[in-house]
């Protein structure tokens, strides 16, 4: 049971890891909020990494043992988030899922559940 316990807390951590690099540098040219400090965000910034982190609760879902991405390109677009974030978000979530893949990680919906638990939190701060 311990062994479970550290293996899920190992894999939600990496989860989360990967999830919030989706955000990270992909494009060089192109300034991402995550890589800002939350104290130094405009305030277009910081509504922006709050829309991120909804479509991350609202839109990351798991299908077949994976993680998939509800939104679309023109969901980004509607709800006013540029989109490297998408490409990022979609390039991230195919590595995850490599990932996961390759080390047979069958428990894909009870570690979403967990990180989309930490982000409403984020969310409520």
């Amino acid at each position: 049971m311990d062994k479970l316990l550290k293996f899920k807390k190992y894999i939600s951590v990496v989860c989360c890891s990967l999830i919030i690099i989706a955000c990270n540098n992909h494009n060089r040219n192109f300034r991402y909020v995550q890589t800002i400090p939350d104290s130094l965000r405009t305030e277009e910034e910081k509504i922006i990494a709050h829309k991120l982190i909804e479509v991350l609760v609202q839109d990351i879902y798991v299908q077949d043992n994976k993680v998939a991405l509800k939104s679309s390109k023109s969901d980004f677009k509607s709800k006013g988030i540029p989109l490297e974030y998408f490409n990022k978000l979609k390039d991230d979530i195919k590595i995850t899922n490599k990932y996961l893949n390759s080390n047979k990680v069958n428990n894909m919906q009870e570690l979403v559940d967990s990180l989309k638990s930490n982000l409403k939190s984020e969310l409520e701060k």
